[in-house]
């Protein structure tokens, strides 16, 4: 009987989606639409299916690598100010067969190939609805598609094309000084009645280590204005609407930005991965270092995303140092075609070093992309020792970026000492001044731990730094007890052990987090409601973060959740050997009484799990 159920209803639904007697009013592919996502990650909207009956959203799911997702609960539409609400979804591959089809639960979480689609069915549109939303709630957050055309019409233009700024003459040295830096602008066409909330994000911690901008502020107008005060360069990356944009941003800076929504419509469904070709026709930006956003759209080709399955399966027949010089024969290319562009003396400085900039990224990702593909490389292979890689390079004395502070507009990873250690060129400029910033790491986790900093220490630093630093002390002195707290001593792998130790007889929880982690905080919030109590039955709570988290984010943690807390720079955090820790935040550890680990784990499954794994420990 479930058999022949089953058979059934793949019958109806296979002629619910193809079958000629489920005629359609209309279809619109690639519907135009002002902003949004579905949810479901880079999956995308394919067509809208208007019929007599129903309204058809038909979604291109993105698989990589064997993908899972969740089906937002609920789900609906919104046109005219009616709320519609989802009837069926229906997951299907494009290949029809008898069983290639199956409804999907509220919330349910399904696996897909890279040929599936999903098909959302709702009730009729009201009639003279020329756009409508679909809205749907995810885990994390809501998920909204903002504007779809009921007419396959296109979005007119709002503002004039403008083109992107170009750099002209020599690439200038970003000034040292300490100063706030100014991003603000509007996005033309942005609908009135929701407040615009642009995502942004800055790839370096600066000296004061805020994660965050200092200030921001939006409207239901489309306005923005962010806020980061800088002592050095930082890329910072923005999604205005679909747009993505990397600018540099020095202190001082004031970049104005005019977005077209509407333009930006017409482009949904284009490569985002390959140029900013297409972007930059809804972009007008101007000011500071902006100008290098005409470079990136010059060369961004050159620079391809991702890797191919034959990329891939070339990387597994390499030793190291084969993948290396294929790597190094790339750059080398690229530098041959940046010479026939027609570039600015500055420009070809900046994307030379965005070419050196990818070629020592792309070798680091060696052991990596060998554990990529339907048959990855062997653990036994990768032990041979022409398998290992090594951070020493026969070519670092023909790289330029080690020689320029200009490096500061392409990167400013921290992680690049090593590289610059191993080839001998830690008392380069770029090597002398990453020793700066560790310098000034220090001391700033050392003043926001309320460790004692002599002014002969504060001394030391650069004058740029050494506001800043003020700033974080002024803060903290409201604070500040007579008495030093304690902290671990002696090699950081040994500090866990330590911190353990002073809570013999307790189970003791430790939590890693920082101030700008989501899911962090979700879990410090939730599991302040059974605190109480766990701590009664004999839990000690403790916290650690490091110098990524902002100085008034942690002054708060710590004032507003009870416990140890203790706060270390990024070294100090990778050589504490956390166990099962893999880069992912928040990571939970449990130890028992006699202070013997218990249990890893990574990632806010919930209250109800995690007082279940905490109650499990105690006798």
């Amino acid at each position: 009987m479930k058999r022949l159920t089953t058979v059934c209803l793949t019958f109806l639904l296979g002629c619910l989606l193809v079958s000629p007697a489920f005629a359609q009013r209309q279809t619109i592919f690639r519907p135009a639409y002002l902003t949004g996502d579905l949810g479901l990650g880079q999956s995308r909207l394919e067509r809208v299916e208007i019929h007599k009956d129903s309204t058809v959203l038909v979604v291109s799911l993105y698989n990589w690598n064997g993908n899972s997702d969740i089906l937002p609960k609920p789900v609906w539409l919104t046109a005219d100010g009616d709320s519609i609400p989802l009837k069926t979804a229906v997951v299907y591959s494009r290949v029809w067969t008898e069983d290639s089809a199956r409804v999907l639960a509220m919330d349910e979480e399904f696996t897909f190939k890279k040929d599936d689609s999903l098909r959302l069915v709702f009730p009729p549109l009201p009639p003279q609805a020329k756009t409508f939303d679909y809205h749907g709630k995810t885990r994390w957050s809501m998920s909204h598609i903002g504007g779809i055309r009921t007419d396959n019409k296109p979005y007119a233009s709002l503002l004039q094309p403008e083109g992107l700024p170009r750099l002209h003459g020599d690439l200038p040295e970003w000034q040292h000084r300490y100063a706030p830096a100014v991003v603000r602008g509007k996005v033309h066409g942005w609908p009135g009645n929701q407040k615009f909330y642009p995502s942004y994000f800055g790839n370096g911690n600066n000296i004061k280590q805020e994660a965050l901008a200092e200030t921001y502020t939006s409207d239901s107008l489309g306005n923005f204005t962010i806020v980061w005060e800088l002592a050095y360069p930082l890329i910072f990356n923005m999604r205005v609407a679909s747009c993505p944009i990397d600018v540099v941003l020095c202190p001082g800076d004031t970049i104005e930005i005019d977005y077209d929504l509407h333009t930006a419509a017409q482009y949904q469904y284009e490569d985002k991965n390959r140029t900013l070709e297409w972007q930059t026709k809804a972009l007008h930006i101007r000011g500071g270092m902006s100008g290098l956003l005409g470079s990136n759209a010059l060369v961004g080709k050159y620079f391809p995303y991702g890797w191919t399955n034959a990329m891939i399966d070339s990387v597994h027949a390499m030793s190291y140092a084969e993948f290396r010089e294929w790597q190094w024969d790339k750059h080398l290319g690229r530098l041959e075609i940046f010479q026939t562009l027609p570039l600015s003396a500055g420009e070809k400085e900046y994307v030379r070093m965005l070419s050196e900039n990818n070629y020592i990224g792309n070798c680091k990702l060696y052991a990596v992309i060998c554990s990529w593909g339907a048959q990855p490389v062997d653990s036994a292979t990768m032990a041979q020792p022409e398998r290992q890689m090594t951070l020493t390079d026969a070519h670092a004395a023909q790289l330029t970026f080690p020689h320029t502070l200009n490096w500061a507009y392409v990167n400013t990873d921290r992680n690049m000492m090593d590289y610059l250690r191993a080839n001998g060129l830690a008392e380069s400029k770029v090597g002398k001044w990453l020793t700066e910033l560790q310098h000034a790491d220090e001391i700033v986790v050392r003043v926001k731990a309320g460790k004692a900093v002599s002014d002969t220490e504060l001394g030391t630093l650069p004058r740029e730094f050494l506001q800043p630093v003020r700033e974080i002390q002024a803060k903290l002195a409201p604070s500040e007890d007579a008495s030093q707290e304690w902290t671990p001593q002696g090699t950081p792998d040994t500090y866990l052990q330590q911190i353990v130790n002073r809570h013999r007889g307790k189970v003791v929880f430790i939590d890693f987090w920082a101030t700008w982690c989501g899911p962090c905080k979700t879990g410090i919030s939730e599991m302040e409601t059974v605190k109480p109590s766990l701590e009664q039955k004999g839990v000690d709570f403790v916290y650690i973060t490091n110098n990524s988290s902002s100085t008034k984010g942690y002054l708060e943690m710590k004032a507003s959740h009870h416990g140890d807390h203790y706060i270390f720079t990024k070294d100090e955090w990778q050589k504490m050997q956390i166990p099962d820790y893999d880069n992912a935040i928040p990571h939970y550890l449990i130890y028992d009484r006699e202070g013997k680990f218990v249990k890893s784990i990574t990632g806010w499954g919930g209250l109800e799990a995690m007082v279940k794994e905490l109650e499990s420990a105690l006798p």
